[in-house]
């Protein structure tokens, strides 16, 4: 009879417990590498290395964290400070911007958090009145991932902020806290040191158990960690609504499946359990390569099948093989290559395939010379009206006084210069018959000032000769310090407009998804304090006729895409460019043949998916008919 005395509330204050643990994981667990793919522009392989930080993480803290908490010190206390470590760390991986300090924290994040589960699943069996009722609390791990991921969705952007790091914090911090209230679970004493589970090394001596690993390798590898690093950059690519909160659907198909399992281990037996949940991830990922949202959807909701019917078999089918002596040293092992190498395998081969597969075209570039002339013109024209601001108080009283243009107000001595120091910028940026209609338009002050330098000089003689009296040094410094600031200025901008500039390719969604049902789960729109009378944010989808773009749909003035103003020649430009990628045998075609489709245009900021989940369906395809034809069931439950 045992003298363990039964805890109070139980099930409700384990349950909190357990909802706060894997709201952390969830926090960053699918928005990490979508962020950093598009907002912090990585590479392909540092996507992947991202995607596989906390894994590694995995693989490190069995060798440091598991023999100090057995021995040491008791689970909860070992539980909060490790927490308040990994909060720490993810409000610095929050501010990185660099790939280096971020693969650091990150990793650091996995060697304090992942250890945690183990701890907290201890806490769990020591203290709940049955054992057998676990998965009542294991549930609310569930209910709190979905929780968390709706949560940043609606307040703190989803995947495209870095608030994400910083919710995560929060929750590793109230966990800390709460887990000081939890019952006190001592050290069990010195530990048989089996963290990876040695012991286990002993089955392979048995061909099944050879292929069963050889199964879960092929399998597992271009399984979750692949799937967790690749599944929201695919969903942003794809425009698709609320992409984190998209990912959501995975968990609510975990529920059911989970529920599932066990019937179909009692009735088709653990091998086919197995093969079914590998033939789910095929199909998973022959889903994404058709990139439709509805195959996004249809994969998204196979998730359950594709964990519950492979992973949490898999666990099942290792306590069947092993002897009681070694159950703990085979779930080891099978935890070592699930969590830790599979999922690193999966991650780094996702970021090379990124890599290898990239986006044919993300922005584009453009040059307008004629509209940086126009601009340089004003800001000349403009340097020259401060300077009889500039000039001394002797001034001659009837040169203030006059409505003339103030760069006729100039003393002619200098008045000359400084127009011919014009003309020759004019004619180095822009053609003569050019230059006129832009100063025309752009700078009325100096109207007709480089067609016509002969008229500048005596407009300014009659307004000069009063300044004669004027002390000549302070004068000439005056004005020859204005003059030198407007030529530099005029230098300034013409440098810009001497090179092409990149600009991302502007939104265009597809206007059936803007308007469906799925809209909802962006829950930031409910929550929002944006005027319910504001403009909606600008959408290439406002101006094309039957999903299709042309040159003439783009209107003069242009339109505004956040901080940025597209001109009409800039998105006519960007169009062609377009097209050009779309068609690329496409030779001499004329401005009114230029048709770009949604279709086309999202297709070409897309990573080939197709042949990027083509990999991962070859791998799973060898382990299936692997395990389908050397596999084995293992014995039944009451015969182990």
């Amino acid at each position: 009879m045992s003298d363990k005395q039964p805890v109070a509330a139980a099930y409700p204050r384990l349950s909190i417990a357990y909802f706060l643990q894997f709201a952390i994981w969830a926090s960053y667990a699918f928005a990490l590498t979508g962020f950093v793919a598009k907002y912090l522009q990585f590479t392909g392989a540092q996507v992947g290395w991202i995607g596989a930080a906390i894994p590694i993480g995995a693989i490190i803290a069995p060798l440091i964290v598991g023999p100090i908490a057995d021995r040491y010190f008791a689970a909860q206390k070992v539980l909060a400070f490790l927490h308040i470590v990994a909060g720490l760390l993810l409000c610095f991986a929050g501010v990185q911007k660099e790939f280096v300090p971020m693969l650091i924290a990150m990793i650091a994040v996995g060697m304090c958090y992942m250890p945690t589960i183990a701890l907290m699943n201890s806490i769990v069996f020591e203290h709940i009145p049955n054992r057998d009722n676990a998965p009542r609390v294991f549930m609310f791990g569930t209910i709190g991932w979905i929780a968390i991921v709706l949560f940043i969705q609606a307040f703190f952007g989803g995947g495209e902020t870095n608030q994400f790091f910083f919710v995560g914090a929060a929750c590793c911090f109230i966990l800390a806290v709460y887990a000081l209230t939890l019952p006190n679970t001592p050290p069990k004493g010195a530990s048989d040191g089996d963290a990876l589970g040695l012991k286990a090394f002993t089955l392979f001596k048995k061909p099944s158990f050879v292929v069963f690993v050889l199964t879960l390798l092929l399998v597992g590898i271009p399984g979750c960690g692949l799937f967790f690093t690749l599944c929201v950059p695919m969903l942003m690519q794809g425009g698709y609504p609320a992409p984190l909160a998209l990912t959501t659907i995975n968990q609510f198909s975990e529920v059911l499946f989970m529920a599932l399992l066990p019937i179909f281990a009692l009735r088709v037996g653990l091998k086919n359990v197995i093969l079914i949940g590998s033939a789910a991830w095929f199909l998973r990922y022959f889903c994404f390569m058709e990139q439709t949202f509805t195959f996004a959807l249809a994969g998204l909701l196979l998730h359950g099948l594709c964990y519950a019917f492979l992973y949490v078999a898999a666990y099942m089918y290792g306590d069947r093989v092993a002897s009681d002596d070694m159950k703990a040293s085979v779930q080891s092992l099978l935890a070592c290559l699930i969590l830790g190498v599979g999922q690193v395998c999966g991650s780094v081969l996702a970021g090379h395939l990124l890599a290898a597969y990239p986006a044919k075209m993300t922005s584009f570039e453009f040059d307008a010379p004629a509209a940086v002339v126009a601009e340089a013109v004003q800001v000349e024209a403009t340097a020259e009206e401060v300077a009889p601001t500039a000039a001394p108080e002797e001034a001659a009283p009837e040169a203030t006084q006059t409505e003339a243009p103030a760069a006729e107000a100039a003393p002619a001595e200098e008045a000359a210069p400084a127009v011919e120091e014009t003309a020759p910028a004019a004619e180095e940026a822009a053609p003569a018959e050019e230059a006129a209609p832009a100063v025309e338009e752009a700078a009325p002050a100096a109207e007709e000032a480089a067609p016509a330098v002969e008229e500048a000089a005596p407009a300014t003689e009659p307004a000069a000769e009063p300044a004669a009296p004027a002390e000549p040094a302070a004068e000439s410094e005056s004005t020859s310090d204005v003059e030198e600031e407007a030529q530099v200025e005029v230098t300034e901008v013409v440098e810009v407009a001497a090179g092409k500039q990149t600009f991302q390719l502007p939104a265009w969604t597809d206007p059936d998804l803007a308007k469906s049902a799925w809209q909802m789960l962006d829950l930031s729109r409910y929550v929002s304090k944006k005027s319910p009378d504001a403009a909606p944010a600008a959408d290439l989808n406002q101006y094309a006729k039957d999903n299709t773009l042309t040159l003439a749909d783009f209107p003069e003035e242009g339109i505004q895409f956040g901080d940025t103003l597209y001109t009409q020649e800039m998105l006519q430009s960007m169009l062609r460019q377009v097209y050009a990628v779309v068609n690329p045998d496409a030779k001499d075609v004329a401005d009114a043949d230029i048709k770009v489709t949604l279709a086309e245009y999202q297709k070409i900021q897309c990573n080939d998916w197709a042949k990027i989940y083509k990999v991962p369906m070859i791998m799973i395809g060898l382990g299936f008919v692997i395990f389908l034809l050397f596999g084995k069931n293992p014995p039944k439950q009451e015969e182990a």
